[in-house]
């Protein structure tokens, strides 16, 4: 799909993100139901799929969106979790506030812009790969390349990480 039809779904997901916990598996939920909406809807007139392999293939599709886009908002909540569990809500809050601001700004300065830009480039990459496997052995497209769009997808992400990485490196940028 294009960067415009992703545009609106990524943009509750990221918001949802800096909600929380609840406010970010709402966004990743909308993200895959949508994406799930929008895979039915294309293979509707699908001819030579049963029904089930077209909902087999939309939830899949869905599945996949959640999984890649939440891998990171998961593991960064479950590492959160267990802070707070073993040191106390307010001790936690230093800590993740120390830890978070040192490392941040230490991959900021050394790395401004690969940090976002590589990892949402290769989730974009790895949804497109592993949906793209899914339309292939539900009959949606059986001819089609596992690879075909990943270059694409990695570059959207590319960008989308850019543009979300690009207003936090300017602090850090040496413009002498």
């Amino acid at each position: 799909n294009s960067l415009l039809e992703s545009a609106p779904p990524m943009l509750l997901t990221f918001i949802g993100g800096a909600g929380g916990p609840a406010a970010s598996r709402l966004g990743l939920a909308i993200l895959g139901e949508t994406t799930a909406a929008n895979k039915l809807v294309d293979l509707k007139d699908q001819e030579g799929m049963s029904e089930n392999a077209k909902a087999i293939n939309a939830i899949g599709n869905g599945i996949l969106e959640i999984a890649f886009e939440g891998l990171n908002t998961q593991t960064a909540g479950k590492i959160f979790s267990e802070i707070i569990k073993k040191e106390g809500k307010e001790s936690a809050k230093d800590i993740i506030q120390k830890g978070l601001t040192g490392t941040y700004e230490q991959l900021m300065t050394k790395y401004p812009l690969a940090f976002g830009t590589i990892s949402e480039g290769g989730s974009e990459w790895m949804t497109q790969v592993t949906q793209n496997i899914i339309d292939k052995y539900t009959g949606e497209a059986p001819d089609r390349n596992i690879f075909e769009g990943g270059a694409d997808a990695f570059v959207a992400g590319y960008a989308m990480g850019a543009g979300i990485g690009a207003p936090s490196a300017i602090p850090y940028r040496d413009w002498e």
